[in-house]
């Protein structure tokens, strides 16, 4: 270093005294020095000797005169540019403060205000060297400076001249221009004609990064990136931070659309979409503030202490005498950033399965173990809680270098439960290339540690390598990583984007296809893309994954999942699980999956006996316990649904499913109207928005506790809106609910506008799809609501005919109860109440307390045979 620095103060003697190295970038290295002509500090930047000789230093320097032209507040000028001893440099004024990338890396997130004024000043940048032709290429937090609170652009044009001199010469060499986390499709596809909007694409990244704490889009590699700015949609923004706006959502979207057509016209309109005023979310719908967390938890442990929590006590420690030594791994910490946090916990995951697949151990698996993430709970206390005497847990962290390649650091030790002692503990430091041979490593050193011989079959699974392409398994972690969040058409759809992508770069992943297949299985089941062409498509997906590896669980598994949500093949499906479950006898997941399949089936009690085996193997799996107190509600069993559903509270205090559950306990066991609105509130202090995912089940419960009144319409807006009327299924509910809601009004002209909404929606649908019952049943209340009598009946009988509980007993139920709310409509009140004496007769979770408290049962208050009805369970008698 102190030679280069001799030779360029010889090379620019009588010029510049340069003084130190303030940093290194893509493309040069910066200096201080003193300009000794004008006695002022500059920052000297000379060009990498690579690109200097690709791009030839006399057209390098012609190009970027365009750029000394540029004179803006906002933009840092070029001062100087030369050549000296084989040195390309140019000289720009010296700005004491900060770049943007060194707030970040101590901040992380910036406030919102702050974030929009930058985003705003380098806007109004972009507009001024957009006016003159000149287009920066390289937007990003390295090079914005902060100086006296104002952000000012370095290096304008140098990366356009960089374009321009270089030509194919550039591209020959393999250096790119652009910083791939920032750059534009457009950019990354290669196109030689950029204009301003790929600019505008660039700060749209730089401004999801100041609101997110990471960039839009991360990866192993740069290819991986590049692609996903290509293909993918990125995380939305407020996933990060639940308190950006949704006019700064929008300003966001629009920079980082994909086609420069859709974004901004010009920076100029960008400046003047990022005003202060974005930052302020809009009052349309009003939203309570979410409690500090602790006093959360404290309404948490009253409401948990309410329903008992005594149930935590020791029987839920699970019996595993003779099973070998417990193990739980903890969810792996990242040491890098936060963007590389899917890659720790791929690792997690990938040497979880690797230990569940070695017999004589026995593995928590990662629902129950990821609670513990960042947990400062002991060793003893988490051993406690999830009855094992092992824990597993590890750093992780990427060191990658310019070259582009990249070493893996993972630090794993074991963990006595009883007494904290490390059993084992090591250090791998190896290439990325060599992630799945720590992988297995790690494993054969903790059965190792723990006495557990490897037998041929453990040697085997130990020694697979999924993919020999390492970017391919990078988009596979990221997929991964989407669809272990709330399922959302935009978490699907990457999902899609990052398996498709692994599966194009190794046509013999397996794992790839395989997840791509659940991933299109499941866009048709919540209704993304109810179309047959979906389902073709997981098919093929899972027919690739056969053909490749047929003995693969994950193979099976997928194939279960398109005859579950696909064909509703039953029968077919539980087939399919029951080989993943052959060889993974103690993987909680596939037995989860075969009692919702059991359930489906009308196999209540032995879905309950299979979900009893799941809270052996995983004692705080609140999704399993959740899943159980559906299935004892169904069974009209209140005690243990309430118990299993107050499990799942204690486990997930911050998810809002386990209250309206509780809710929904309390309404159909007593009746209790009283007991199910302390539910409900302690759901709105966890998350104001209350409905969630399951809102169609749930949403009789606010029709119950507070009948059509304001709070009801309110929260009826609410689900339109953070549902965004996402599928023709989510449009016809909010329509058909707000409908009947104005028909418990008596306001008879909004109801059947409503009504009328409901049927042009859903209309157009039957004709595409007749065999979707629950489009058919949806359109009979719509036309009982119109006074369409005989076809609203008609509707509403098809839907049953074609959804029979014999071949669903979990929605083949709710058509029945569609056909009697339509029956109530149109005056057929025997038939409605003979319908409703069979839903009650079957499980199902509907009692006689609730048909007492919904007012949608109103009009029979006084018929003859539904106060039979009603008499006869008072009585007691069934």
């Amino acid at each position: 270093m102190t030679d280069i620095i001799e030779r360029l103060n010889t090379a620019l003697a009588g010029r510049y005294d340069i003084q130190g190295e303030l940093g290194a970038g893509g493309m040069a290295t910066v200096y201080l020095a003193e300009d000794l002509k004008h006695e002022r500090q500059v920052a000297v930047k000379v060009l990498h000797p690579e690109l200097a000789a690709a791009l030839g230093s006399e057209r390098f320097l012609r190009e970027i005169k365009v750029t000394a032209r540029l004179n803006h507040p906002h933009i840092l000028p070029l001062l100087d540019s030369g050549e000296a001893d084989g040195f390309v440099y140019y000289v720009m004024p010296y700005v004491e403060g900060e770049s943007l990338r060194h707030r970040l890396n101590h901040e992380k997130q910036l406030p919102v205000h702050d974030a929009l004024k930058i985003a705003r000043e380098i806007a109004a940048a972009l507009s001024y060297a957009h006016s003159s032709d000149v287009v920066h290429r390289d937007i990003k937090p390295e090079n914005i400076l902060l100086a006296a609170g104002t952000a000012v652009v370095a290096d304008f044009g140098i990366a356009t001249a960089v374009s321009a001199a270089g030509g194919q010469r550039l591209t020959e060499t393999g250096l790119a221009v652009g910083t791939p986390a920032y750059m534009s499709p457009e950019q990354g596809a290669g196109s030689g004609e950029l204009d301003g909007r790929s600019d505008l694409y660039s700060l749209g990244c730089v401004l999801y990064e100041m609101l997110g704490g990471q960039p839009p889009f991360t990866g192993a590699t740069v290819e991986s990136v590049v692609r996903q700015h290509l293909a993918a949609k990125p995380p939305p923004v407020t996933q990060l931070r639940d308190t950006v706006s949704a006019e700064v959502v929008g300003v966001l979207d629009r920079l980082l659309a994909k086609a420069p057509a859709d974004r901004f016209r010009s920076a100029t309109q960008a400046a003047e979409a990022l005003t202060p005023d974005a930052a302020t979310p809009a009052p349309r719908v009003p939203r309570r503030t979410v409690p500090h967390r602790a006093a959360m938890y404290v309404a948490v442990a009253l409401a948990a202490a309410a329903v008992g929590i005594w149930f935590l006590s020791g029987t839920l420690r699970p019996n595993r005498a003779g099973q070998g030594p417990t193990l739980a791994v903890l969810p792996f910490e990242n040491l890098g950033p936060a963007s590389e946090e899917y890659f720790a916990d791929g690792i997690t995951d990938e040497i979880t399965a690797r230990l569940a697949g070695i017999a004589g151990l026995s593995i928590i698996a990662r629902q129950s173990a990821v609670q513990y993430k960042k947990s400062p709970k002991t060793p003893q206390q988490i051993g406690s809680e999830l009855g094992v005497d092992y824990l597993l847990e590890a750093t992780v962290s990427w060191q990658r270098s310019e070259d582009g390649t990249s070493r893996v650091r993972v630090r794993p030790q074991l963990i006595k439960t009883t007494d904290a002692t490390h059993v084992w503990a090591d250090i791998y430091d190896e290439n990325l290339t060599e992630v799945f041979e720590v992988q297995t490593n790690i494993a054969e050193e903790v059965s190792e540690a723990l006495g557990v011989a490897l037998l041929a079959p453990d040697r085997q699974t130990l020694d697979v390598i999924p993919t020999d392409d390492l970017q391919a398994y990078d988009f596979y972690l990221q997929g991964n990583e989407y669809i272990k969040r709330t399922i959302s058409e935009e978490h699907l759809q990457v999902a899609e984007s990052m398996y498709g992508q692994a599966f194009e770069l190794d046509a013999k992943f397996a794992l790839a296809a395989a997840q791509l297949s659940k991933v299109h299985s499941w866009m048709y089941w919540y209704y993304y893309d109810r179309t047959e062409e979906r389902l073709t498509k997981a098919r093929e997906a899972v027919d690739k994954a056969l053909a490749i590896a047929p003995d693969l669980p994950e193979v099976h598994l997928a194939l279960g999942e398109l005859y579950y949500r696909g064909p509703l093949d039953y029968d077919r499906a539980l087939e399919e699980f029951s080989i993943a479950a052959r060889q993974r006898p103690d993987d909680s997941q596939v037995l989860q999956d075969i009692a919702l399949v059991q359930r489906r089936q009308g196999k209540w009690q032995q879905a309950a006996e299979t979900l009893a085996r799941v809270s052996q193997l995983e004692p705080r799996n609140a999704s399993n316990a959740l899943q159980a107190g559906i299935t004892y509600l169904f069974l009209d069993d209140y005690q243990e649904a309430e118990r299993h559903f107050g499990r799942a509270m204690a486990f997930a205090p911050d998810q809002i499913r386990p209250y309206v559950w509780l809710a929904r306990v309390h309404l159909s066991w007593r009746g209790d109207t009283a007991r199910a609105r302390e539910f409900i509130q302690e759901a709105d202090r966890v998350d104001p928005r209350v409905l969630d995912p399951q809102a169609w089940w749930h949403w009789a419960l606010f029709r119950i506790l507070d009948g059509p009144s304001e709070r009801t319409m309110e929260r009826l807006a609410q689900l339109n809106v953070s549902r965004g009327q996402q599928t023709p299924v989510d449009s016809a509910f909010y329509y058909l609910s707000t409908a009947g809601l104005y028909d418990l009004r008596d306001q008879v002209e909004l109801a059947q506008a409503h009504y009328d909404s409901v049927r042009l929606v859903l209309e157009p649908r039957v004709a595409q799809q007749p065999n979707e019952a629950r489009f058919h049943s949806d359109l009979g209340i719509a036309y009982a609501g119109l006074g369409r009598n005989r076809e609203a009946a008609e509707q509403g009988e098809l839907a049953v005919r074609l959804l029979p509980i014999s071949q669903e007993a979990i929605l083949g139920p709710d058509q029945v109860m569609k056909l009697a709310q339509i029956y109530v409509m149109v005056g057929e009140y025997d038939a409605a109440t003979e319908r409703l004496e069979y839903l009650l007769s079957i499980p199902w979770w509907i009692s006689h307390h609730w048909l007492r408290l919904d007012p949608l049962w109103e009009p029979l208050r006084d018929h003859p045979r539904f106060q039979a009805l009603l008499e006869q369970f008072d009585s007691g008698e069934r």
